[in-house]
């Protein structure tokens, strides 16, 4: 088998499909595939170029990539034999063992038109992942450690726990869409969204997520957790959204103090949330630090309330930009709920409240 092609072509899907350790290329007709991921995660880019047999080889990545990088011409070719893979273009020379995938995953599993999708935008969902892959996957319950994707023919949410907090990112789809579905993945297998812009679309068929990119050639399959989220984690998020006592505050103030405070701080330490002089205020008292910072907003919270500063500081560092977030606490036993919309998101964060004495 032997491959023609630009180099920096190659180069940009192999770092668009995140290939770690070993990259795969499987040459069919006149287009070259590039395969990354495992057997939970698997990323495919496909291209035209000039390919005389069809095969296939695994390399490792690493030595690929740096010859790829060093290359300066606009052609390149790779030739591949029983037990090698032979690089040229110019004066860069690269000889790789050709290795044998010991999982078959080579392609992704098949799919049809029946599977229930959505589309939305790679920027929306790309920007919903990370506000709900705050929370640590630390536990030993399928549900704990994944993140859960509905879509209920309506919005597509996200939502994630880890027993004290609770994450969800909505998002309304941008283009066509199909059925419903309910199913949980682990973070870490999302790796390819992070490399997609424009429209994406979600389908799910069996134990699979597809990721579909609508603009280039990029596609995925991520394998999904057993067991959805529980509805309680939701039903616990619509709790929070009722409480009467909802209070506007001005995001970047709140961030600029949270991350204040956690700057010095370590994460477990209890931060206060309170009124004072007639103004939000956030204060924090250790041993080593000690320091009130306002915060502005149309604040009048009729008690304290005790945050964990590592907690508040990572749920408001991924919320939207917006000009306001909405604080919500029903009473001294209920979690603080904060809820954000901006970027075409709607954000909320639930965290379990500390005890404060006195309060």
């Amino acid at each position: 088998m032997k491959i023609t092609f630009n180099p920096a072509t190659l180069l940009t899907r192999i770092k668009a499909i995140g290939a770690a350790n070993y990259v795969g290329l499987v040459a069919k007709g006149q287009a070259l595939m590039v395969l990354g991921g495992n057997a939970h995660c698997r990323v495919r880019a496909m291209w035209s170029c000039a390919v005389d047999a069809d095969g296939s080889a695994w390399v490792t990545a690493g030595p690929l990539v740096a010859a790829l990088t060093a290359s300066k011409g606009d052609e390149a070719t790779i030739a591949v034999g029983p037990e090698k893979l032979a690089y040229r273009c110019g004066h860069v020379e690269l000889d790789l063992p050709v290795s044998v995938s010991s999982e078959d995953w080579t392609q992704l599993p098949p799919s049809n038109v029946a599977d229930p999708f959505v589309v939305v935008s790679g920027e929306a969902l790309r920007a919903a992942i990370s506000i709900v892959d705050t929370i640590p996957a630390k536990h030993t319950n399928d549900w704990m450690c994944g993140i859960g994707i509905k879509w209920d023919g309506n919005g597509l949410s996200l939502v994630a726990t880890d027993g004290k907090r609770i994450a969800e990112a909505c998002l309304l789809p941008s283009g066509e869409m199909k059925g419903e579905f309910d199913v949980a993945t682990t973070p870490k297998y999302l790796c390819p969204v992070p490399n997609m812009t424009g429209d994406v679309a979600l389908r799910v068929n069996g134990s699979w997520l597809f990721i579909e990119h609508y603009d280039s050639d990029i596609s995925a399959a991520v394998r999904l957790l057993e067991r959805p989220m529980p509805g309680k984690v939701s039903e616990k998020l619509r709790e929070s959204e009722k409480a009467d006592s909802a209070q506007k505050v001005n995001l970047d103030s709140f961030r600029t103090a949270a991350a204040l405070i956690a700057r010095n701080c370590v994460d477990d330490d209890v931060v206060k949330l309170e009124t004072g002089d007639g103004e939000g205020q956030l204060s924090v008292a250790t041993s080593v630090f000690q320091q009130i910072l306002p915060i502005e907003g149309e604040f009048a919270l009729e008690r304290k309330v005790g945050l964990t500063a590592g907690y508040l500081h990572k749920a408001l560092s991924t919320m939207p930009d917006c000009e306001t977030v909405d604080i919500i606490v029903a009473d001294t036993k209920s979690p603080l709920a904060i809820m954000a919309s901006g970027d075409g998101i709607t954000a909320t964060v639930v965290i379990a409240q500390r005890y404060i004495d006195g309060n």
